[in-house]
């Protein structure tokens, strides 16, 4: 991914709003490129300071950085979760299609 690219993704991966192939390709460059990194964490606060209701914060803690470090983290969990669910259905599938097979064959 381009930078171009990353910065047009900022606002919506803080929206929620990327797929999960947007996401990865997302979170890989953020990982890799500190200007876009800066450009997200500029974003990231200036988002929660102006969104009152950020699950993302601990009102007891303002650090923004450690919050937009957390949320990268816990991004990147739930596509790596969904890649193994994803891999694990298409392996009980062909296992199910496997079974049929040899069902119909050896009866």
């Amino acid at each position: 991914m381009d930078c171009n690219t990353a910065l047009g993704y900022i606002e919506p991966f803080l929206a929620n709003e990327l797929t999960d192939e947007e996401k990865e390709g997302f979170i890989k460059h953020i990982n890799s490129c500190k200007d876009c990194r800066n450009e997200l964490e500029f974003y990231y606060i200036t988002y929660s300071v102006f969104d009152e209701s950020d699950k993302d914060m601990d009102p007891h803690n303002l650090d923004y950085i450690a919050a937009l470090d957390n949320r990268l983290k816990l991004s990147k969990q739930g596509l790596d979760r969904r890649r193994m669910i994803r891999r694990v259905s298409g392996a009980v599938i062909a296992l199910l299609l496997i079974a049929v097979t040899a069902f119909f064959l050896f009866r």
